[in-house]
């Protein structure tokens, strides 16, 4: 008791100095312990910063020893070996011939081992062929098997693949060899290990990195020898086991007094492993007993811990310093191998798209033309996949930029419906677009890139519904002067989205589940894409949806709006006014479609009037004969009566000569032949139909001109006429490259010559200076940019148009070929537009030849004085409409004066003879073709009236009433003198055009 009297007094008489002790003590503690955590952390970071470096060089090595699987896989399968095995089955024998053959497999033996090199080793070291009895067929530099041959062999080996193997610590590779679905031996090649680390597996510092026996530690390679044995520490080295499934560990052992840090990283399908070292420990274990030790002694741990601070900064700048290098050349490494991979596809997708274009220009057969637009589909989807890729590590690497140019949404919505079309005809599944009138007016974002999202999400709306419709609502939910908010639903009714699916739907590389990836396919990455351009765009998307019943997709984007540009809506709306009063009507046993119709009517400014099949159609028209509708647009898949029963019914039901125009709506495979009854409509609209298709189908009926505006975005609608007689030298090593684009720079109408390296092309320049250089990059000898460079060297060269042609669609590929001096840039597979359009950009106005003009109607001019210039004029044709037949002939005068010449050398001369003598004969078949005929000609030329006329006759005869008939014929004869007066007065040569 006196003690404890005797404690608490001293504490009572000290008790400023007992608080300053256990400030003391805490403040030791609360710094020992804070400086212990950290340098934990530092410990693991500089650990797991380590492994990854070591990761990265394992992942190099791993991608060479692949390397090597396909070059002896592609061995196994050359001419040489398929030959001896094919020329052994026909009894050959080694005296007579199969021994030449056996000398061949060792000359490719040879050459392929003398070729592949990495620095200054060789990559393979020997090479044996055996067949199926173990009996060695052919040899080169092979090391004597300890077992028999026949420990080599794989006989249940069905189907080609590779196996790496480890004999005599020698790595080899073994491909079965199969011809004919039948088993014929192994193909056995020896691979340097050491030349791995020449090209790809240095290590930060030499002598750090060894490829070692994965189960034995023994090492098979290493470019100098490690400080200690790897098999004594093997086990050691091995762990601890990885937890999170990687196949890589790292640990710290201690050999001899000496600490090492050890980072081992399993090869993929190897039994090697990577094995990188280092001599000093990565980070410092003792330091923290050293504070445990000094904590009492406060300014020592203070000055210590800012000591060993600024140490451990350095040490991590410097490694933070090293990782982002290793990053950067990394990512080169990507990216390079991103631009092969994309100049290997695209360059075979050149020939494929380019010749199937051109094959679409030759006016194919119906069925031909679907073969062929599948084809051009097909080839334009696997771009797609690629350009996904390319995308997703643009966007990644933060180099993907937006364009910003006008566009109309309707024209963007009716390209997607044309691209997924198909796809959604396969499932019988409609696709609708529901475009609200807010949306009528011109944007200014990129429309490549909504196109991309739509295409995505349509496409997967199509690939997880079985039927039904898949629906497009657009509007604009804000709208100011110059900027507005586009909201975009896409509804389906397909297997719905689990809702805990949700939320990682939009993750790179994920689906809903596992089943959904087995069943459907896809790798998840559209999703992820969309999400990552919409959030460019300024804008958010999002999904709802309801297990078995649908989803719905929305995103909203921030576009702008051009106040300046009028909608092409208005316009049709001011033609149309007319004839508001008239309804069009929609028969369709789709309700959502109906709706989807009337909606795109109105948006034109057009009433319709709806029914449900063709049974209800045919009833309406026999209460309300000779109703008076604008056009009737008729559902092909209707239950029950289908369309063209449909339109049969309703031209025996409806009165004589009052017939509007009818349109056969339809998703149909073009593989059905309905060329035969393509006399019972006049026109075909595909679905998804859009407003502006609706109205350049149905104006031209009504007398309307259609301005280009409207028309689809293809070659025809680009002026060409200044490029007609342009000297283009194209320079390409690939064949098929050269003959589609001379073929399309034939098509129209420029002078072509070829080269297949920038060798050539210079000595052709030299020869004679083209007009402009379409320069592939990627050639033998000399490649597109070597070339240019030169040519840029040359001061008379200077100004002269060179356009890059490669398969390589990367940013850094556009940088790359402007800082060598080109001009412009067009991506394989060449498109004719594309190629046309840069060609006008580029190259000068061109004055050697003539070039055609696309001027309003006026006279042909006189015969102009010598040196004067010459202009094509036309005069005022009668019954003619000149600016809708140009529009058919591309808008060349030239060729819209050979179109009208031969209508008036054929129908115009032969018509009324050809006619009657199929009425005297009573052919009413022949002569519905004839009037038929009459019909599209009429209309081609511009003669919409004649058409009109045409069209009547043929209703006509159809009916095959007689007095009928030669009233029409009448009436059409007239018309038809009337044109041709005008047409026989037109010069056969135009002005400024050389006689042929």
């Amino acid at each position: 008791m006196q003690e404890e009297k005797g404690v608490f007094s001293f504490i009572g008489r000290h008790k400023k100095s007992a608080l300053t002790f256990l400030l003391f003590i805490t403040y030791a503690g609360a710094v020992f312990w804070s400086n212990y955590l950290s340098l934990q952390r530092v410990q693991n970071d500089a650990q797991a910063q380590f492994l990854l470096e070591a990761e990265k060089q394992a992942s190099a090595i791993s991608y060479f020893f692949a390397e090597r699987q396909i070059e002896t896989a592609e061995l196994a399968e050359s001419e040489p070996v398929v030959n001896f095995f094919r020329n052994r089955d026909l009894g050959m024998s080694y005296q007579y011939g199969l021994g030449v053959n056996v000398q061949m497999i060792e000359d490719r033996f040879e050459y392929v081992a003398k070729r592949k090199r990495g620095g200054d080793k060789p990559l393979f070291s020997g090479f044996m062929l055996i067949d199926n009895t173990a009996t060695r067929v052919a040899q080169w530099n092979a090391p004597e098997p300890e077992a028999g041959l026949r420990d080599w062999l794989i006989p249940e080996n069905k189907e080609r693949r590779t196996r790496l193997c480890v004999r005599n610590c020698g790595l080899v590779v073994m491909v079965p060899v199969w011809i004919n679905e039948a088993y014929r031996g192994e193909l056995l090649a020896w691979i340097n290990p050491g030349a791995s680390f020449a090209q790809f597996g240095s290590t930060p510092t030499p002598g750090h990195g060894l490829l070692v026996n994965r189960e034995s530690g023994v090492p098979l390679y290493t470019d100098s020898e490690p400080p200690f044995r790897v098999e004594e520490h093997w086990r050691e080295m091995r762990a601890p086991a990885p937890s999170d499934g990687k196949n890589a560990a790292v640990s710290t052992f201690r050999h001899k007094g000496k600490s090492y840090t050890v980072a081992r990283v399993n090869i993929d399908d190897t039994p090697l492993a990577f094995v990188s070292f280092s001599t000093e420990q990565v980070a410092e274990h003792g330091t923290a007993r050293l504070f445990v030790i000094a904590a009492g002694v406060v300014p020592l741990i203070v000055i210590l811990v800012g000591f060993l601070d600024v140490l451990e900064r350095r040490r991590l700048e410097k490694l933070r310093i090293q990782a982002q290098v290793e990053a950067e050349r990394l990512a080169q490494a990507r990216s390079d191998f991103l631009a092969n991979m994309s100049h290997e596809i695209r360059t075979p997708m050149n020939a494929i798209i380019g010749m199937t274009e051109l094959c679409l220009a030759t006016k194919p057969s119906q069925k031909q033309r679907n073969y062929l637009t599948k084809i051009q589909q097909t080839s334009d989807l696997l771009l797609r996949i690629i350009n996904d890729i390319l995308d997703f590590s643009k966007v990644e690497s933060g180099k993907l930029e937006l364009e910003n140019a006008p566009f109309d949404l309707d024209r963007v919505l009716g390209d997607v419906g044309n691209l997924l079309s198909g796809k959604a005809e396969k499932k019988s599944i409609e696709i609708a677009f529901f475009i609200d009138e807010s949306c009528n007016r011109i944007f200014i974002g990129d429309a490549l890139r909504l196109e991309q999202v739509l295409i995505n999400l349509i496409g997967n709306a199509i690939k997880f519904s079985e039927q039904g419709n898949v629906i497009i609502r657009a509007r604009c939910e804000e709208i100011a002067r110059e900027a507005a908010r586009l909201h975009v639903e896409i509804i389906d009714e397909g297997i719905g989205i689990a809702e805990d699916q949700l939320a990682r739907l939009f993750n790179a590389f994920t689906q809903a589940d596992a089943t959904t990836t087995r069943r459907y396919g896809g790798t998840g990455l559209g999703l992820a894409i969309c999400k990552q351009l919409v959030e460019l765009m300024g804008g958010q998307i999002g999904v709802s949806s309801t297990p078995g019943q649908g989803s719905t997709f929305s995103f909203s984007i921030r576009l702008g709006i051009d106040p300046d540009q009028q909608s092409q809506f208005v316009t049709a709306r001011k033609k149309v006014a007319l004839f508001a009063r008239r309804p069009v009507l929609v028969i369709d046993d789709n309700p959502a479609y109906r709706d989807a119709i009337a909606n795109q009517l109105r948006q034109i400014g057009l009433a319709c009037e709806e029914r449900r099949s063709g049974e209800e159609a045919i009833a309406a028209t026999r209460e309300k004969p000779g109703a008076e509708y604008l056009a009737i647009l008729v559902d092909m898949s209707m239950p029950g009566m289908n369309g063209v029963e449909t339109i049969r019914n309703l031209r025996q039901a409806w009165p004589p000569g009052s017939m509007p125009p009818i349109f056969l709506v339809t998703n149909y495979s073009l593989d059905v032949d309905l060329e035969a009854d393509s006399t019972m409509f006049d026109g075909i609209l595909t679905k998804p139909t859009t407003a502006s298709r609706l109205f350049v189908e149905i104006a031209p009926f009504l007398g309307i001109r259609v301005e280009a505006d409207f028309m689809p975005r293809t070659k025809a609608n680009i002026d060409t006429a200044r490029l007609r007689g342009l000297d283009i030298l194209v320079v390409d090593d690939v064949e098929l490259n050269k003959e589609v684009v001379r073929d399309m720079l034939t098509d129209a109408g420029m002078r072509v010559r070829v080269a297949a390296n920038g060798s050539e092309a210079l000595a052709a320049i030299a020869e004679r200076r083209p007009d402009c250089v379409l320069m592939d990059c990627q050639m033998p000898v000399m490649d597109g940019y070597e070339a240019t460079r030169q040519i840029r060297h040359n001061p008379a060269l200077a100004d002269l148009p060179v356009i890059a042609l490669t398969a390589n669609a990367l940013v850094s590929e556009r940088e790359k070929c402007r800082n060598a001096g080109m001009d412009g840039y067009v991506v394989k597979p060449v498109k004719s537009g594309d190629l046309l359009a840069a060609l006008l950009k580029h190259t000068p106005a061109h004055t050697t030849y003539h070039e055609a003009q696309t001027v309003p109607p006026q006279l042909f001019a006189s015969r102009p004085e010598p040196g004067a210039s010459a202009e094509l004029v036309l005069p005022e044709l009668p019954g003619i409409e000149v600016d809708v037949g140009l529009r058919y002939a591309n808008g060349k005068i030239a060729n819209y004066l050979k179109i009208l010449h031969l209508f008036h050398d054929t129908h115009g001369k032969t018509f009324s003879a050809i006619f009657c003598k199929a009425l005297e004969q009573n052919n009413w078949d022949e002569a519905t073709r004839h009037a038929h005929s009459l019909k599209s000609a009429a209309r081609t030329i511009g003669a919409i009236h004649l058409g009109q006329l045409a069209k009547e006759l043929e209703d006509a005869c159809h009916e095959q009433h007689i007095d009928q008939t030669r009233y029409r014929l009448g009436l059409l004869t007239n018309e038809l003198e009337v044109i041709c007066s005008g047409l026989s007065v037109l010069p056969r040569t135009p002005q400024g055009e050389r006689a042929a």
